[in-house]
């Protein structure tokens, strides 16, 4: 998990804040040396991780290989551990989408196309509401696994940050999330 380790274990979302903390750097210190040796790896990146979207619209999760971790965060559905197999979640679909916006700002500082990109955000987005969102509760859940289809505050942080809560009504979920979930 985290480098020196015996450990050969991934964490596929970790991989996408790579792309995150990539883009800070490139906002804040405006060193496009270090981030022009350094975008290769995020396009590899990126490119791994929209080859993956399938016939869905949305990308599965990465539990039928060997050596991946489904962790968002030590929250019950969200911890890696609820179910086994193929599965859709919110937090993987949700949060490749809102990354696709910072590498997009990466690549036009490099120079590249990114149009094709936004284009997959695009429609991961309405793939995300068709697939994620309850209107009746005004929330998305967590997985489309009956056992983690839950609620929780970061489903829907990255449902916002995506864009994908765009032309949903958001009131119940932006109260959530300011909330942080509690009842206050």
């Amino acid at each position: 998990i985290c480098y020196p380790t015996d450990v050969s274990l991934s964490i596929p979302a970790f991989s996408l804040v790579y792309i995150i903390q990539l883009t800070e750097y490139y906002r804040y210190a405006k060193d496009k040396g270090t981030v022009k040796e350094c975008f290769p790896c995020a396009k590899k990146i990126m490119d791994a991780f929209v080859s993956r979207i399938d016939e869905t619209g949305l990308i599965p999760n990465f539990d039928e290989e060997k050596n991946f971790w489904n962790f968002y965060e030590w929250k019950p559905c969200l911890d890696g551990f609820t179910y086994r197999g193929k599965a859709y979640d919110m937090c993987l679909n949700g949060l490749l989408s809102w990354v696709i916006e910072f590498f997009a700002e990466l690549g036009e500082a490099m120079g590249i196309d990114v149009w094709p990109y936004m284009l997959v955000k695009q429609e991961l987005n309405r793939r995300i509401a068709e697939k994620f969102f309850d209107r009746k509760t005004g929330l998305f859940r967590n997985s489309d696994r009956p056992e983690a289809a839950g609620f929780s505050v970061l489903a829907n942080a990255w449902g916002y940050l995506s864009g994908a809560a765009d032309g949903l009504d958001q009131r119940i979920m932006l109260d959530v999330i300011r909330k942080n979930g509690s009842e206050d």
